[in-house]
């Protein structure tokens, strides 16, 4: 019955495997099949960065992006259609939840003279601007590719094991098997996963210590943006993004408070989140706890002490 029971199992997995299998080939044609959509409604041409601006979640909205991120670097360029005329849009870039991340990315993209690109050709005026995909496969085709091909072999692999589980000899092998106790292999195995554990759990602990015990001292920064948008039906968030220097090194931060770690601050009423913004408008200097050891952490306040 037992045996049984095992050939049953095998078979399941032979069949799971190559459901799994089948699953991830199709989803790997996805992204070339999209790419192929459009190329066939975009034609690909340059664009010309004019410039970049750093905006907050309501933006992040509207242009249809991640709801869920409070920075978003706005590009505006501009390019030729295929009448010669110049078409000027814009689109948010890779919206973030940190103020430093998109500082970032707005110093990558302000060293940018033009960038491949396409465009819609039946209205090249519209929103319907997309980075140009370039050719298959991507990245997310050879992933999908390589756990597909996981998969099949796996399956395989069962389908072999169906076959040898045919053999006597293997099935009086594997009952006995079954009744040994377990062997030093396998205590050897449970204790390496232990302390494996053990030093995870050692590590981390030891980095939230250090982090406790970190020295930060008051410093100077300066505010360069804060933002308030909507983020519930009762709900508003504001977002205050700052710099600093250290050393000789702007840093740029967004956390608000060392004692929840936040980088952002939620209100139920809007007068209530523009009477915070207000405490933090663009170009005032404002006192900051900056950690001395590394001088990339931050905060406005330390609600701690």
């Amino acid at each position: 019955m037992k045996w049984r029971s095992l050939k049953i199992t095998v078979w399941i997995e032979f069949v799971a495997m190559l459901i799994l299998a089948a699953v991830f080939f199709s989803v790997s044609w996805i992204p070339y099949s999209s790419n192929l959509e459009i190329q066939r409604k975009h034609l690909p041409t340059t664009c010309y960065v004019e410039r970049t601006e750093v905006v907050g979640n309501e933006d992040i909205r509207a242009k249809g992006e991640d709801a869920s991120m409070f920075w978003g670097l706005k590009v505006f360029f501009s390019f030729f259609d295929r009448n010669n005329a110049t078409i000027y849009s814009n689109k948010i870039i890779r919206p973030t939840q940190f103020y430093r991340e998109v500082k970032e990315v707005q110093e990558e993209w302000n060293a940018k003279e033009s960038f491949p690109c396409s465009y819609h050709i039946g209205d090249s005026s519209s929103q319907l601007f997309y980075h140009y995909q370039g050719e298959w496969p991507d990245f997310s085709s050879i992933l999908f590719l390589f756990l597909g091909g996981v998969f099949f072999v796996g399956g395989i692999q069962r389908f072999r094991k169906r076959i040898v589980l045919d053999s006597s000899e293997l099935k009086a092998l594997l009952e006995k098997e079954r009744e040994q106790k377990p062997t030093r292999k396998n205590q050897w195995g449970t204790l390496i996963i232990v302390v494996v554990l053990f030093l995870f759990v050692g590590i981390v602990g030891y980095g939230l210590i250090l982090d406790s015990q970190a020295e930060y001292v008051s410093h100077q920064c300066v505010i360069e943006q804060t933002v308030v948008s909507p983020w519930r039906a009762d709900e508003f968030v504001v977002s205050v993004g700052y710099s600093y220097k250290w050393e000789g090194d702007t840093y740029y931060s967004s956390r608000l408070d060392l004692g929840f770690n936040g980088h952002v601050r939620f209100f139920e009423d809007r007068s209530e989140a523009e009477e915070f913004r207000d405490r933090y408008p663009k170009g005032k200097e404002v006192s900051c706890v900056v950690n001395r050891d590394r001088p990339g952490d931050s905060a406005l306040e330390d609600s701690r002490t």
